[in-house]
């Protein structure tokens, strides 16, 4: 099921929500929350196609409809599968439009290997989060220097979800091509609120 009323920490305004074939759906969410007012665009993909479909609004199901809009509603695919049998949901998001979505995911996934991806997602978060190392003033205790160490790689984290400047990715334009000049001055803050003395190392 694609539920496109329900978030976290907001509200939904109005979305849509379409069945583009088989193997495909596509569709938007508008939300007003800790952001105040944004349109989140989707486009995902499986593995195995569709036995049936259906989408719903409100109380309304129904039955073999591949398209819905408006406020409650959200789409549902059926499958026949065997024992054990998986099956594969990849998904691209935009701010800018679903063409963009598909694009993204085009281009951060172009198969269908999970255990190959959630490795290789490791990996990237392990260098990322590796750009900052930092040390402790001797003497601190273990349980203290075990929380301000999770704070500060949690807070790392937290800055590298949202980029600061939003860039669409063309056809003529590589994923390596892709950017962001990040803010210095959140994560001194960070730094200094940890109570940490030194940093070791600093990769940008």
């Amino acid at each position: 099921m694609i539920d496109m009323k329900h978030g976290i920490r907001d509200s939904c305004t109005g979305a849509m929500v379409k069945i583009v074939n088989d193997r495909e759906i596509e569709g938007y969410r508008m939300s007003i929350g800790f952001v105040k007012k944004q349109t989140v665009y989707f486009c995902a993909q499986f593995s195995k196609p569709f036995k049936s479909f259906g989408t719903w609004k409100g109380n309304d199901i129904n039955q073999g409809s591949s398209e819905e809009s408006g406020y409650g509603i959200g789409a549902f695919v059926n499958y026949n599968t065997e024992e054990n049998e998986s099956v594969e949901i990849k998904v691209g998001m935009s701010y800018t439009s679903i063409d963009q979505a598909r694009l993204n995911l085009q281009a951060e996934s172009s198969g269908w290997q999970f255990d190959k991806i959630r490795d290789q997602a490791k990996r990237t978060w392990n260098d990322e989060l590796g750009r900052i190392k930092v040390a402790f003033t001797k003497g601190i205790n273990d349980p203290y220097r075990k929380d301000k160490m999770i704070t500060f790689y949690t807070a790392l984290y937290h800055s590298l979800l949202f980029r600061h400047f939003l860039q669409m990715l063309t056809e003529n334009t590589s994923g390596s091509m892709i950017r962001s000049t990040r803010k210095m001055t959140s994560l001194i803050t960070v730094i200094f609120h940890c109570g940490i003395l030194s940093v070791q190392k600093c990769r940008f």
